[in-house]
Formats: C-alpha cells, structure tokens, sequence
C-alpha cells in the first residue's frame, strides 16, 4: 500500500473534459492510453430494463457533442473563407485605386506639359 502511494502520479487530460491520475511506472515510453468506453454495447443487449434511460442520456449527451463540434468547425471554415474572401476585395480595391491614381497623375502630367507648349511666346 505505501508503495503505490510513493509512486508518482501524472495527470492527464480525457477528451470528455475528465482528468485522471495514472502512475508514471505504468507509463511505458510507446505505450497508448486509451479512453475506457463506458457503452461499449447496444441499447439494452443484456441489460436491464433500467438501463435503456441511462443509454439513451448517454447517447443523447455524445449525439450534442457531436453536433457541437461539427458546428464549431464549420463556423471555423466560414470565418476562414469569408476571411480570405475579404482579403482578395481589399487587395482588388487596392489594385483598382492605385492604378486610377496613376492614370490620374499621368492625365495631370499630361495636361501640365500642353500648357507648357501653348504658353510659349512668340
């Protein structure tokens, strides 16, 4: 008993949110932990008949996950694309801008040198 006390204990993170201590001794360097299943069979396949609602708030509870990660990620790709999209008319309108700029500084330019040809005296 006081061994398994001493030994020391790492936390680690599930992908439901839990944390659970595993000793760093049962830790090999290419060992996988996995998650346990808590419903690794049907909806009542040898259960009870109490068991059918435990199932079905388990499942509906997994199912919201699910949805909610789908949700997230497609709200991610949304912003990304609207994102680039937003971009590329920024860039556009710079593009736009820039080269009427030019053309108007080539017009002043233009118009400057033929009131320079006209004001010469005779």
């Amino acid at each position: 008993m006081r061994q398994c006390q001493s030994k020391i204990r790492k936390d680690l993170l599930l992908s439901t949110g839990e944390t659970i201590q595993v000793s760093v001794e049962n830790l090999g360097n290419d060992d996988i932990i996995e998650e346990k299943l808590q419903n690794t069979c049907g909806s009542n396949a040898g259960a009870g008949s109490d068991f059918f609602h435990i199932y079905r708030k388990q499942k509906e509870a997994e199912n919201e996950r699910i949805h909610r990660m789908e949700l997230k990620w497609k709200e991610e790709r949304e912003q990304k694309e609207f994102n680039e999209r937003r971009s590329d008319r920024i860039l556009d309108f710079l593009k736009s801008t820039l080269k009427k700029s030019e053309n108007r500084k080539k017009k002043k330019l233009k118009k400057s040198k033929q009131k320079q040809v006209i004001v010469v005296p005779k």
